[in-house]
């Protein structure tokens, strides 16, 4: 029997760019088994948008391309009304790129755009939450529309659940080429900076810069290092993050690709996650850090304010704290402990949660469904 020939296009919004997120990571591994279609969120709405709705498409791989677009009607107070029409212009303008497959797998990561399908073949969908969507205008539109939802943090299931019976929990995913580095590289940083933490990911307003600030105030001698692009919209957040890059052993380095990121995760002795304090039945934080991936991938002790959701590495590699004292307390802890220690069950963690593994539990789930 002749193999199905099978299109995969995930919607996303993030853009493809140096920054990886969990979407990015996704379609990469997906793609060294199937041809991937990437729609990027669509650009800035202009007045000539309508004139000018012609996508634009660019090949990152053999078989993934990123796809670019403009909605021809602007989001506005009728959410409703241009989310119906951009659909089906949209689904008009990508319909040339579906031709010539015998199945069409929509993989949503956000709730936003194509929400309303058509393909000239048979058509599945999996709505993959990799954040905190409860809530979110069409989440539990998209929930009962999908043939599969995935979610990221055992917290949502239940929501999720509620809506559609076939759901299933994947924790962020490993991949090996994340661990890309350059050991000249690592141990240049190293020599700059002999005791060093790291904190990557993106600047938001859920980042404790306050906390981060005593932190360096109580550790001199250590540097910290902060990777990642700045998202901050209140004053009193970028005043905060100012205040915390004027201390001396405070260095914001700005955004970067993994490729170069690894290498201050490598050279580092700890890795920090550190936002505000939520209550414990506050999901809108509810998701496993894509980062702690990197650092677990590196040997790294990581000391977090947030439930990362890999309890087979809790106390081991992830040590999770409720209040700054602790927090404070654990960097001192950490540079004492062996980082050695629990390698081997780290390694073994990050195999059992490779793409491919994951990959094959979301298609397994995905045929399952009858719908």
């Amino acid at each position: 029997m002749t193999e199905k020939k099978i299109l995969i296009v995930i919607t996303s919004d993030e853009s493809w760019g140096d920054v990886w997120h969990t979407q990015l990571y996704w379609a990469d591994s997906l793609s060294s088994g199937f041809d991937v279609i990437y729609i990027e969120p669509p650009t800035p709405w202009k007045l000539t948008s309508t004139l000018n709705i012609k996508p634009k498409i660019r090949n990152i791989k053999p078989r993934l391309k990123v796809y670019t677009y403009q909605n021809a009607f602007p989001a506005g107070k009728v959410k409703a009304l241009s989310l119906k029409y951009n659909d089906k212009l949209n689904n008009r303008m990508i319909q040339p790129y579906l031709k010539g497959y015998d199945e069409i797998l929509f993989w949503q990561f956000d709730t936003h755009r194509m929400i309303n399908l058509k393909s000239p073949v048979k058509l599945k969908r999996i709505y993959h939450v990799v954040d905190a969507y409860i809530g979110n205008d069409n989440d539990d539109l998209l929930s009962k529309k999908a043939n599969l939802v995935i979610h990221t943090s055992p917290k949502f299931r239940d929501h999720y659940f509620s809506l559609n019976k076939n759901v299933l929990n994947l924790p962020q995913g490993f991949s090996s080429e994340s661990m890309i580095s350059d050991e000249d590289e690592i141990q240049r940083i190293r020599d700059t900076y002999p005791d060093m933490m790291v904190l990557t990911g993106t600047l938001g307003e859920f980042v404790n810069f306050g906390l981060l600030i005593k932190c360096m105030l109580t550790y001199p001698n250590l540097t910290l290092l902060i990777v990642g692009p700045s998202n901050l919209w209140y004053k009193h957040s970028e005043e905060a993050f100012q205040k915390l890059q004027d201390l001396p052993n405070v260095h914001y380095l700005g955004k970067m690709h993994p490729s170069k990121m690894n290498n201050y995760v490598a050279a580092a002795k700890i890795c920090l996650v550190a936002y505000h304090p939520r209550p414990k039945d506050d999901l809108s934080l509810a998701a496993s850090p894509l980062k702690v991936i990197t650092y677990l991938a590196f040997g790294k002790q990581t000391i977090t304010t947030l439930d990362c959701e890999i309890p087979l590495m809790e106390d081991k590699m992830i040590y999770t704290v409720e209040t700054e004292e602790e927090f404070i307390e654990q960097i001192e802890k950490s540079l004492k402990r062996d980082p050695h220690k629990y390698l081997a069950e780290a390694r073994s963690y990050l195999e059992s949660v490779s793409y491919d593994k994951l990959i094959s539990k979301a298609f397994n789930a995905l045929n399952k469904d009858q719908h």
